[in-house]
């Protein structure tokens, strides 16, 4: 019910459950996991409702969103993850681990909204900061830490999907929240990766924003080639796990004409025909994918393309005028153009 996640993500997957004061029904119910096997161990909640979770997980693909650590560094490592007060939507969700098996046991929050968490660990590159005891020392060590979520962007990722090179999408948003406990200092906030020079950011954050404060970071996408297109925005500030970054995706994509012939048009009785359909892309390019052929509302066949051309031959068609039709499908960069001709038989 209201899940964040509504579905099982093939493995061994967590749930989290809100049960209404009655007993009768519930407010929110949700998977929280991976394709692999992924435990829950504990839960907390904070004065406003929020839910934090602990446990262990095997899967790389567990949900993550404001993560102190993005990534799965042992099987299992533990996770700490904080729903927002109607199960909907991540505040923050992060591995916490090192090479080895760790896993998460237990958690508390106080009225700041920081995350207290334990559990136990095997790995000597456990992560630590301002620690008691700095070093791995036998078999199965505890671990304590503090999460403190200071910094919150809503969405973490902005998908562009396709877009026409050369052409500038619309504009999609990131904001930008103070969840700490102090003012926050932003330094500097620009775009990064491999494809920047495809991505642009305005913003109206200021140089300090107060505590619960927001901005919003504005990014616009321009491909400049037929491919899949990546970058960050990122956001260097005074946040404990700065800096801190907006994942941008989006493809370049082209659009095509094709023309159709027939040869020979006109045929004789019971002669046979070609039909060749050429798609050509307004960027450069090779178009590929298949082409269609239709007789009025009739498909006569479907060719693959090589080189952008697509042949299909067949025996004869009935005498008279027929209106054909050439069916070019869309590829993840060329979008989908047709093409109709009139021939005699």
């Amino acid at each position: 019910m209201n899940p964040f996640q509504p579905a099982n993500g093939s493995g061994l997957n967590a749930f989290v459950s809100k049960i209404d004061p009655s007993g009768t029904s519930l407010v929110y119910s949700t998977y929280l996991g991976g394709s692999g096997h992924d435990y829950a161990a504990g839960i907390a909640t904070d004065s406003v409702g929020d839910a934090y979770v602990i446990g262990s997980a095997s899967s790389t693909n567990f949900p993550t969103m404001n993560a102190v650590q993005l990534a799965n560094a042992g099987a299992p490592d533990a996770f700490v993850t904080a729903f927002n007060s109607a199960g909907s939507a991540l505040l923050y969700s992060t591995y916490l681990g090192g090479a080895s098996s760790d896993g998460g046991s237990s958690i508390a929050v106080d009225s700041a909204g920081s995350a207290y968490v334990a559990g136990t660990t095997n790995s000597v590159n456990f992560p630590a900061i301002n620690p008691l005891q700095p070093a791995y020392a036998g078999a199965g060590d505890a671990f304590v830490a503090k999460i403190t979520a200071d910094v919150t962007l809503t969405p973490q990722i902005l998908n562009f999907g396709n877009q026409l090179v050369g052409t500038a999408s619309s504009q999609q948003v990131s904001k930008l929240i103070n969840t700490g406990s102090a003012t926050l200092t932003v330094t500097s906030i620009g775009v990064t990766g491999a494809d920047s020079g495809d991505f642009a950011q305005t913003n109206n954050c200021s140089k300090s924003l107060r505590v619960q404060g927001s901005c919003n970071i504005t990014v616009t996408f321009t491909p400049s080639a037929l491919a899949a297109r990546n970058a960050y925005v990122t956001i260097n500030d005074s946040g404990l796990d700065s800096p801190h970054n907006v994942e941008l995706n989006g493809f370049g994509t082209s659009t095509t004409s094709t023309t159709l012939t027939s040869a020979p048009n006109p045929s004789a009785l019971g002669e046979s025909v070609t039909l060749t359909a050429v798609v050509v892309p307004t960027q450069n390019g090779t178009p590929t994918g298949t082409v269609t052929f239709y007789d009025g509302a009739t498909q006569l066949g479907t060719a693959t393309l090589s080189v952008g051309q697509a042949v299909l031959k067949f025996a004869k068609l009935a005498v008279g005028s027929h209106s054909l039709t050439a069916a070019y499908s869309a590829t993840p960069f060329f979008s989908p153009a047709h093409r109709r001709l009139r021939s005699k038989w």
